[in-house]
């Protein structure tokens, strides 16, 4: 790693402890970025300045909430297949946060 993506991964760090992210998940979204950063290299948003101010991240996000949704849902086509033909409130619960966060993402100030 370089001097920019050492800086990163502590403000990273230092962001998900302020939001009370337990060490176990800060763990594995640390190893995420590391993976993302060897995988991607000179493309990584974590590699540069110019990487992280440039990259479209608020449409990254919303295609992650899409991909989240598809799951919640077939979550519920599941237990659809296993013969429980209501949702339950849990999944119905994060489909409806998910698509909030949706909706909201774009009103996110970068500035």
């Amino acid at each position: 790693m370089n001097e920019f993506s050492n800086w990163y991964e502590k403000e990273a760090d230092d962001i998900e402890k302020t939001c009370n992210i337990d060490s176990n998940l800060r763990k594995t979204l640390s190893d995420k970025r590391a993976f993302g950063l060897n995988k991607y290299k000179e493309v990584s948003f974590q590699i540069s300045e110019e990487n992280s101010l440039n990259v479209d991240i608020k449409k990254h996000a919303e295609e992650e909430l899409e991909d989240f949704i598809n799951y919640m849902t077939h979550m519920a086509v599941v237990r659809k297949l296993n013969g429980c033909y209501n949702m339950s409130s849990e999944i119905y619960n994060m489909i409806t946060e998910a698509e909030s966060l949706y909706r909201r993402i774009r009103k996110v100030e970068l500035k």
